[in-house]
C-alpha cells in the first residue's frame, strides 16, 4: 500500500484534531442533576420496579422484588 505525502498529513492533522478533541472531553466537569432520575420506576415485564430517592447527599436505589 503506497500513501503519498499528502495523504500521511492530511490523516496526521486529523489523528491529531481527535486526540485533541477526546482531550477536551475528558477535562470538562460537568454537573449531572440526579435529582430528575428520583421517584418510583415501574418496570415493564417480569423486572423488578425501581425507587430512587435522594438521601443526604447521596442517592440511593430500592429494588422491589415481585
Amino acid at each position: 500500500m503506497n500513501i503519498n505525502r499528502e495523504k500521511w498529513l492530511t490523516l496526521s492533522c486529523c489523528m491529531v484534531s481527535l486526540a485533541a478533541l477526546m482531550l477536551q472531553a475528558c477535562t470538562e466537569a460537568k454537573e449531572t442533576d440526579c435529582s430528575k432520575l428520583c421517584g418510583n420506576w415501574v418496570s415493564v415485564g417480569r423486572k423488578p420496579d425501581v425507587l430512587i430517592y435522594r438521601e443526604g447527599d447521596a442517592y440511593k436505589v430500592t429494588v422491589f422484588k415481585r
